[in-house]
């Protein structure tokens, strides 16, 4: 827990008191952090559980392992590995380095990460021309550079669509198994209202995409408002709430889920799925109450499907999608 970056005094707060629950605390960072490669030094120090240990999570996780036997002892019987383990003994350290992939570095940053000055409350059809009368000449350039950049993003997604015979069918291509329940279900939906179903969804990713990492609210009513006029250019019509500058959601009233905050996440939350519930609430505005309502038959890999406000108590609640 330590070599992941969380207290232990505050592992211990959260419940995971005991081995069993701190070794899932372990295992869940693990696949969630998606650590591949995990090298343990003086491992002839450690017991023969702590070994077990140490080889069921390189089985939970598939991480490649490595374990550093300081001492020129033979490594049996104090090492026991089933029949069925594949390992590899050896004294060159260039072998096992080898193995390691190079660090990743993410490269891609905004041009523009800042959030933007007070913009209009106007329809995309005057939203540029009122922002030049009201802002500054730097400003607007922002603003203007902000908006051009969310015209281009779906004019490329709304030709890219174009050119798809069968959304549909590309789609539950994308679903992770056979035997799903989302596949069990689409054999039960008429093709016509399957096509609706994923226009629907694929416009909310859209719009998800498009304001996920916005800094503000300002920086994510210029984006809609690019978005609105590539519909608008495609011969589509965008409808939006008249009231996006008062409304709460995503991009609106959440906070973008930057390096630092997951780093702060990590370094104060030692339970993962705590972490995760507040990773959760910040990103999708969405309240404690419809988190709980959430089953866990909509989650379906990394997509989450809110199955609607049926059998809720409080379903005005329920607004998110």
């Amino acid at each position: 827990m330590l070599a992941l970056g969380h207290s232990l005094d505050r592992a211990g707060a959260e419940g995971a008191t005991g081995p069993d629950s701190a070794w899932r605390a372990v295992t869940a960072w693990i696949r969630g952090d998606d650590i591949r490669h995990l090298i343990v030094l003086r491992a002839h120090h450690l017991s023969p559980a702590q070994h077990i240990r140490l080889l069921r999570l390189r089985h939970d996780t598939g991480l490649h392992l490595v374990l550093v036997w300081h001492s020129r002892d033979p490594l049996s019987p104090r090492l026991e590995m089933s029949a069925g383990t594949r390992h590899h003994i050896t004294d060159d350290l260039a072998a096992v380095t080898r193995r390691l992939a190079p660090p990743h570095r993410d490269t891609q940053t905004r041009a523009d990460t800042a959030e933007l000055p007070a913009v209009p409350d106007s329809d995309a059809a005057t939203f540029l021309t009122d922002a030049a009368a009201a802002l500054s000449r730097t400003d607007y350039t922002r603003v203007a550079a902000v908006y051009h950049h969310a015209v281009d993003g779906a004019d490329r997604r709304l030709t890219d669509c174009g050119r798809s015979p069968d959304l549909a069918r590309r789609m539950l291509g994308c679903l992770p198994t056979p035997r799903s329940h989302l596949r069990t279900l689409y054999g039960t939906i008429p093709h016509g209202r399957a096509l609706h179903w994923h226009t629907t969804v694929g416009l909310y990713r859209f719009l998800g995409d498009l304001v996920a990492d916005s800094p503000g609210r300002n920086h994510t009513l210029t984006r809609l408002r690019g978005a609105q006029a590539a519909f608008e250019q495609h011969g589509l019509t965008l409808t939006l709430p008249p009231n996006l500058a008062y409304m709460v959601g995503p991009g609106l009233t959440t906070i973008a889920i930057t390096d630092q905050i997951a780093t702060r996440i990590r370094a104060h939350t030692a339970n993962p799925a705590h972490a995760a519930a507040l990773a959760t609430l910040l990103f999708t505005g969405a309240t404690y109450r419809e988190l709980t309502f959430l089953p866990r038959c909509a989650v379906t890999g990394d997509t989450v499907i809110f199955c609607g406000a049926r059998g809720a108590h409080h379903p005005a609640d329920l607004g998110v999608g």
